[in-house]
């Protein structure tokens, strides 16, 4: 099966389109080589419940979406 468009939710809620996804693997390629020299930063903060209402109704919206096409 191949995709012709793909979107990506993070647990916070915001939606990635194909056209910043290339952006987000280079930050995630420094993050990594930042790591690897040995600056590794805080943590990140635990999910709120706003992050978890924005992610349930973000991935709703997708999914509906996705059925109203198919």
């Amino acid at each position: 099966m191949a995709f012709k468009r793909c979107l990506c939710s993070i647990t916070s809620g915001k939606i990635y389109f194909e056209e910043s996804n290339s952006r987000l693997l280079k930050l995630r390629h420094l993050s990594v080589k930042r790591k690897d020299a040995g600056d590794y930063g805080k943590n990140p903060e635990p999910l709120s419940e706003k992050d978890r209402e924005n992610f349930k109704k973000e991935l709703t919206r997708l999914l509906s979406n996705f059925q109203e096409r198919n």
